[in-house]
């Protein structure tokens, strides 16, 4: 089956195609013309296929908006993290290349991981030298909840202590939240963030 492309956007060397799309502008454009699900299909037919996106990735607006340079988009970023971990999932291997002088360097190391065959460094490296101590979730979903509007250290320890960090967004999300200094306007700025339309 015949796909169309955009000529000079994509590389194939032997096995490998790699598709290159320009962060935001290009990226965008095929996701709401549909050129960038036809372009999938056509590295699904590849053995080895590698979506490359080029640029300073992502720059977004307070509401998660994409910036694209002074305009704010109306894509949002969990919007595109969605379309990204779908492409992932389907077997595309995803690269990422700051700016145009590095791509060359990205897909050198693409093309080289590719032909070494089977990875296993994660799993053989030597064992730690010293203690790591009992791993926690505490501390990470601290630092997590702290990324919601107004919160700091000591609302994200309240928060925590709600539940474990899916039940305090469920929580803030049906407005049912109460937790001691966080009022109504705080709720619904956290609701914002989580692209949900607060209740009247």
């Amino acid at each position: 089956m015949a796909y169309p492309v955009d000529f000079g956007s994509w590389l194939s060397i032997g096995e490998a195609r790699v598709e290159l799309k320009v962060w935001p502008g290009d990226f965008l454009a095929s996701l709401k013309d549909g050129r960038l699900q036809q372009q999938c299909a056509a590295l699904h037919e590849a053995q080895l296929g590698g979506l490359l996106i080029e640029g300073p990735f992502p720059s977004c607006a307070p509401d998660g908006s994409i910036l694209d340079g002074q305009f704010q988009r109306k894509w949002k970023l969990d919007a595109i993290l969605e379309y990204l971990m779908t492409i992932q999932d389907s077997g595309i291997k995803l690269l990422f290349s700051p700016r145009m002088s590095l791509t060359p360097m990205v897909l050198d190391a693409a093309l080289c991981w590719w032909e070494h065959g089977r990875h296993q460094s994660l799993y053989q490296r030597p064992a730690a030298s010293w203690e790591w101590g009992e791993p926690s979730d505490r501390e990470q979903a601290i630092y997590f909840l702290q990324g919601l509007p107004g919160i700091g250290p000591t609302y994200a320890e309240a928060l925590h202590n709600e539940g474990e960090v899916w039940e305090t967004l469920e929580k803030i999300r049906d407005g049912s939240l109460r937790v001691r200094g966080i009022g109504p306007k705080m709720r619904e700025a956290m609701q914002r963030v989580l692209a949900i339309r607060p209740k009247p």
